[in-house]
């Protein structure tokens, strides 16, 4: 049976978690971006959700010059299952699905691709670096980073913000956390690099 304080004890985190964040500028804002659910503005650097032949389209429009793409190879559009029997069968009843071929799609409107896959599971240092060096070379400008639900996207960006930007790791933290990164195992990775001594 759970105590009638709980309700209270509830108000009151949220209370301490919102005051936490009060005196925090966020630095990325929200912005409607067509053929995207979810893109966040951090000055010319832009992080995303799964793209689209729109949102492809819409970025460079916005500017952007390089896409970074997070997913494994195996959560791609198609993924390692393009070439088998269930795929081709899919894309013979689904004509449209063979036009979506986001390396395809980025490099036809100009821009450039790279794919970094970074698990969300056990993030790889090395990858980590690799799309660190990818954000280096742009300047941080000019580009969009995504994932499938933007939050390995987030992740990175945090690590941005302490290891490029040179925020501190508890602000890079609260800004990765401001603008929506939940994910429990990206959070306690992110943590770990930018603070090592708190793991």
């Amino acid at each position: 049976m759970s105590s009638p304080r709980t309700p209270l004890l509830t108000v009151l985190l949220a209370a301490c978690a919102a005051s936490a964040f009060a005196d925090i500028v966020p630095l990325a804002e929200r912005v409607s971006w067509p053929g995207m659910a979810t893109v966040l503005k951090h000055e010319e650097l832009y992080l995303s959700s799964t793209p689209s032949q729109e949102g492809f389209e819409y970025a460079q429009v916005q500017g952007v010059t390089t896409v970074l793409n997070l997913l494994e190879r195996s959560e791609s559009a198609w993924g390692f299952w393009k070439e088998t029997l269930w795929g081709r069968f899919l894309q013979q009843q689904f004509p449209q699905l063979r036009s979506w071929d986001e390396a395809a799609a980025a490099k036809a409107l100009g821009l450039r691709y790279e794919q970094i896959p970074i698990s969300s599971v056990e993030p790889n240092l090395a990858s980590i670096r690799q799309a660190l060096s990818v954000i280096k070379q742009a300047n941080g400008r000019h580009l969009l980073i995504h994932c499938d639900n933007s939050q390995r996207a987030l992740a990175l960006w945090a690590i941005y913000l302490f290891e490029i930007r040179e925020l501190d790791p508890d602000q890079a933290i609260a800004q990765a956390e401001l603008a929506g990164l939940k994910d429990p195992n990206l959070k306690s990775f992110v943590k770990a690099y930018v603070d090592p001594a708190s793991s």
